[in-house]
This record gives structure tokens, sequence and C-alpha cells, in this order.
């Protein structure tokens, strides 16, 4: 939280954020300390910045999260929790159906949506789930002008599971036809490694991708997921 402030601050802008969970259209604990926190830096930050609002959407549940969801509920070992999901492992898992409930619940929300409609820009990680989530979660019917791409930096941590390789680029456009995903360094996924990726690598990732879209992009509203 202090690494963001600073130098986001120092770029002559500051960083509004919304955090929204399929499970709760934005009601959670998670959701309501982060958009506490991200007030909390505003109002401290100095006046006269321009403003860019970034709304953060996690992923519904995936093919890879109902026993280690469910027994993690339960109270399971950090050790059954990855065990589990590693059984239930399958490449660049997809949403299972309650996961496109999810996502389409919040497509449902008026409250929501009304915060989204001035969307201009979606950013999505590549893995399916999240282009599905995003695909429910702001139908292109909702939003046609917005701005759909797909960028590595916002995948989660990578490697070791199969469920964090993405399809190959051509696989993915030929079932996200609205998605520009010419950002993406490789055809195949080159950046996924038997071995699991550090927390400290998974962190920089998605520290650049906020760069990215503060720096880089020129839309002052736009949705994560």
């Amino acid at each position: 939280k202090a690494r963001l402030s600073l130098p986001l601050r120092c770029i002559g802008l500051i960083l509004s954020f919304e955090i929204f969970h399929t499970l709760s259209v934005g009601s959670s604990a998670v959701a309501a300390e982060g958009n506490r926190t991200m007030s909390k830096m505003m109002n401290s930050a100095a006046s006269g910045m321009v403003t860019k609002r970034l709304f953060l959407l996690r992923h519904g549940q995936a093919m890879h999260n109902p026993r280690a969801e469910k027994a993690r509920a339960e109270g399971c070992s950090h050790e059954t929790f990855l065990k589990l999901m590693q059984e239930d492992d399958v490449l660049d898992a997809e949403l299972t159906e309650l996961g496109k409930a999810q996502a389409i619940a919040l497509a449902k929300s008026k409250v929501l949506q009304e915060k989204l409609k001035g969307v201009k820009l979606v950013i999505s990680s590549p893995l399916s789930r999240a282009l599905e989530t995003a695909e429910c979660a702001l139908p292109l019917r909702n939003n046609p002008s917005a701005e759909r791409i797909s960028i590595e930096n916002f995948r989660e941590i990578n490697g070791w599971l199969l469920n964090a390789k993405r399809k190959p680029i051509q696989t993915l456009r030929n079932i996200f036809k609205d998605w520009d995903f010419t950002d993406l360094e490789s055809e195949e996924d080159t950046l996924w490694t038997p071995s699991l990726e550090s927390e400290d690598s998974c962190g920089e990732r998605g520290y650049q991708g906020l760069i990215y879209a503060a720096r880089s992009r020129r839309e002052d509203s736009i949705l994560v997921v």
C-alpha cells in the first residue's frame, strides 16, 4: 500500500480504486477495506492532480477452485488447499457454471453497472477465467465503446499449476473475438514455467500493470480483471 502511493503520485495523477468481488458485488470486507485505503491515499494527495479511476474485479470460480475453496472454508491447511487444486488442475482453467453465474450477477447489478457505464477501457489477464468474467460482468451490449485489451501483467501468480498457463493467442482470438491480444509476448505461453513464480515477481508484474494503466493509457476510467 505504501509502495503504491509515492510513485503513482509522482507522475502527476491519483488513482482512485474500487474493488469488486464476483461473490458479493463489491460489498465484501476486502472491497470495503481496499476502498477505504485508496480513499485515504486520495485525501492525502496534493491537489491539482489528474484522477484516474480503476475498478478491480476478481474472476469468478474456476474449474480448479470448487473442492479447494470448500476445504479452505472448512478450515483445511494451506498444504491441503494446494493439494486439492493440484488434483483438479486443468490447462487455463475456465469458469465453472457457478463462476459464470457470479459474473452474470454483476451484469444484473444496477448499482455496479451504473458505476461501470463510464468505463472506457477494460484490461484483462489473458487467462480464460478472467476474460470470461469480464465478458459476463460488462457485456459488450452494456458498453460497446470501451476498448478491450489483454496484457500479461495482471495474470495471477504464474507457474507450477497448468491452470496458470494461458491458451495460444490464436485460440484466444477465436474464442474472445472482441479483444485485442496484441500486447501478449508470444503465440505460446513462454512465461509459464514448471516452478512457481515468487510473490515478489508476481507483485512487480501487477505493479508494472498499474503503471501502464496510469502512464501509457489515456483513458480515465478503467476496469481491470
